[in-house]
């Protein structure tokens, strides 16, 4: 047989083994059913949600809840205006009302953050240790200095201040790192530091005076007092949920990496709330906490929850001055509401301190 003989007849054996090959493939594999729509990347389209998408089985809820961003809310509370350091009557009835609300709060789960300067001289005078068992109890403890926001303060005498009240939490062995209060013309970032504070939470419109000219938004060159300029800021959500590192004074809106202090902005006072939400520059008329204030706060924590990046330590917590009381029943009602959003796992509570360390475990990152 020649050569070329050969070679046809060995190219007709392989044709008929490839095609007997594919036919038996066919056989093996499912085909695919006419009524099957085709896929989105078929089609060019994007498929519309089915109901069994929607309306997800509790796995892949939680699923969903595990990939998407967390917020964390707490709630910053200031223990003035008693005359804790100097009255035992009124030390011993203020520190009684704030243990029924931390018994309250923690029967939700709830953390609070108390910031202080005269119920720790009272726990100092009067040895009732009412600081070391709400920490003992989980919630934070920092320091309300409420220096430096008169016009005319002279400004050497800002860490100096600073560190003697810082030394009464250090005489009663609370460590404490952030501090509220230091809203100022003068560098209340550089006084915070070089005072041994890592962390500043707080912040409202008067502290943009402390800013290079160049950089104090207009409509407020002329403030004249913090309780004038005691909105919020940023005044943004968007910006509040976000900490940062301030450098100094005179550019701290300008997020620094290099920065000493940082920057933990609050989201306004649960009792002004639905005033706050209405015109976030009024000025609050009345300190009442109603439920117009708790449909208020939702509303800002959906859209804080809407605003939170995966990528970024997300928080959000209103203030409140105690100072007054509020009404117990409505807070019973914001708190039990709120626990529909913790126990999905969109929300979790903090203190002030532990967003901090969740801050500083992202930055290592």
């Amino acid at each position: 047989m020649n050569t070329t003989k050969k070679n046809w007849l060995l190219s007709t054996v392989v044709f008929l083994f490839f095609s007997i090959s594919c036919s038996a493939v066919q056989v093996l594999l499912p085909t695919r059913q006419i009524t099957e729509p085709p896929s989105s990347s078929e089609s060019g389209q994007s498929a519309p949600p089915t109901l069994a998408a929607i309306s997800s089985t509790p796995e892949t809820a939680e699923l969903s809840a595990s990939q998407s961003s967390v917020l964390n809310i707490g709630i910053m509370i200031h223990l003035e205006g008693w005359r804790d350091d100097k009255e035992r009557e009124a030390y011993v009835k203020h520190t009684t009302l704030v243990r029924r609300y931390a018994d309250l709060f923690e029967k939700y789960g709830a953390k609070m953050t108390f910031e202080t300067i005269d119920v720790a001289k009272g726990d100092l005078k009067f040895g009732g240790g009412f600081l070391s068992e709400m920490r003992q109890r989980g919630h934070g403890v920092g320091l309300h200095a409420d220096v430096g926001g008169d016009l005319k303060y002279k400004c050497e005498r800002f860490t100096p201040t600073l560190l003697e009240m810082k030394q009464v939490f250090d005489q009663l062995g609370i460590s404490i790192i952030h501090t509220s209060g230091v809203t100022s013309k003068c560098d209340w970032v550089k006084a915070s530091s070089q005072a041994g504070f890592k962390m500043v939470t707080g912040n409202v419109a008067f502290s943009l005076l402390s800013l290079s000219p160049d950089l104090i938004p207009e409509a407020y060159k002329n403030c004249q007092t913090p309780t004038q300029c005691h909105e919020p800021w940023p005044e943004e959500l968007e910006k509040q949920i976000h900490p940062w590192r301030a450098q100094s004074g005179s550019n701290w809106i300008i997020p620094n990496p290099d920065g000493q202090v940082v920057i933990l902005p609050e989201s306004g006072g649960l009792p002004h709330l639905a005033e706050q939400l209405e015109d976030p520059h009024a000025k609050y008329t009345s300190d009442t906490f109603t439920k117009e204030d708790i449909d208020a706060y939702f509303i800002l924590l959906d859209q804080a929850l809407s605003l939170a990046d995966p990528g970024r330590v997300n928080n959000f917590y209103v203030s409140w001055s105690i100072g007054q009381s509020l009404d117990e029943a409505l807070l019973e009602n914001w708190l039990s509401r709120l626990q529909t959003y913790v126990q999905s796992g969109r929300v979790r509570w903090m203190t002030l301190p532990e967003m901090y360390e969740e801050f500083i475990s992202w930055e290592k990152k």
